[in-house]
């Protein structure tokens, strides 16, 4: 018996092969598929604000290797999980 490819995890290969829809965010969490609606212009407000705040904070504290990014697309683990978070912070080696 085959089993059925619409049941197994999904994959980082599996978004990349999804149309484009320019409506919704869309997210691959531990092998399955999640599809929410684009941000509000009062959460990309909100987020600007945070952003700059996080910005503010790293420079002040004399941490300017740190990046604070928007938007930045995500792949987790090794199943291939595939996120957008609002904002993240990530250390250079």
């Amino acid at each position: 018996m085959v089993a059925d490819p619409r049941k197994r995890p999904l994959t980082f290969r599996d978004f990349l092969a999804l149309p484009e829809d320019e409506d919704r965010e869309r997210e691959i969490i531990r092998g399955r598929l999640y599809v929410t609606a684009k941000p509000s212009w009062e959460h990309q407000w909100l987020l600007k604000k945070l952003s700059r705040v996080l910005d503010d904070h790293v420079l002040a504290a004399g941490e300017d290797h740190r990046q604070v990014l928007p938007d930045a697309d995500l792949v987790m683990d090794d199943l291939g999980s595939y996120g957008l978070p609002d904002l993240i912070s990530i250390f250079p080696d």
